[in-house]
């Protein structure tokens, strides 16, 4: 059974909020666009990076998170690919939405639709492997959202069946998550370290601009 404390601290840092305008705020979903229309030359880390820009720009559902667990695990692949549907509409750098999607569309033998879910899935996870090497604080992967922090599993480092843990780490004004987990090949614990800092940041920015516009009326 997976360890409640990766839950609870997913849950806190999953706080739905929407971005702010930015100078590129329309980037993001002409990339969307251009992954739909079968673009395989888009840049990953400029796509994660134009949604964190963009208005469209929220944090993850955890219900829906919640959702697409249950319907997955009980091998209800046809309600999963809904759910999915849903977060990817939400954010389509969702790489825990996409997940499900392959996997579900490779259960139901639907060869082209997993086939571009595992494309962008591998575009996702090579983007936050370029940020750093995870061994380390100072060399975390960056992650724009705290599904990102799920990596290890998107790349079936971790043991079927076994639990792994997330805790948060706070140092000064920065975060970090670590994963630790029991790797499927060598069967050893392993520790990553994700820094969390800017879905953090995002979720400060929003409460303080609800707490400012309150102040107004």
């Amino acid at each position: 059974m997976r360890k409640l404390l990766a839950l609870a601290i997913l849950s806190v840092l999953s706080v739905g909020f929407s971005g702010s305008q930015a100078p590129h705020a329309d980037r993001y979903l002409d990339l969307v666009q251009r992954l739909k229309s079968g673009d395989r030359m888009v840049d990953f880390t400029e796509f994660r990076m134009a949604f964190v820009n963009s208005p469209e720009f929220r944090g993850p559902d955890s219900q829906l998170q919640e959702r697409i667990k249950a319907a997955a695990g009980a091998h209800r692949y046809e309600e999963v690919l809904s759910i999915a549907a849903k977060m990817l509409d939400e954010n389509y750098t969702d790489a825990l939405a996409h997940f499900h999607a392959y996997r579900a569309h490779k259960e139901l033998g639907h060869k082209d639709e997993a086939a571009y879910h595992h494309f962008i899935l591998e575009g996702l996870a090579s983007s936050i492997e370029k940020s750093g090497d995870g061994k380390s604080k100072a060399s975390a992967y960056v992650v724009i959202s705290t599904g990102e922090v799920l990596l290890p599993l998107f790349r079936g480092q971790v043991k079927e069946q076994s639990p792994f843990e997330i805790e948060l780490i706070q140092e000064g004004i920065h975060r970090w998550c670590t994963f630790t987990g029991v790797d499927a090949r060598t069967n050893q614990r392993f520790t990553l370290f994700f820094n969390v800092d800017i879905p953090v940041s995002r979720v400060r920015d929003t409460l303080l601009k609800k707490k400012a516009v309150g102040a107004t009326h």
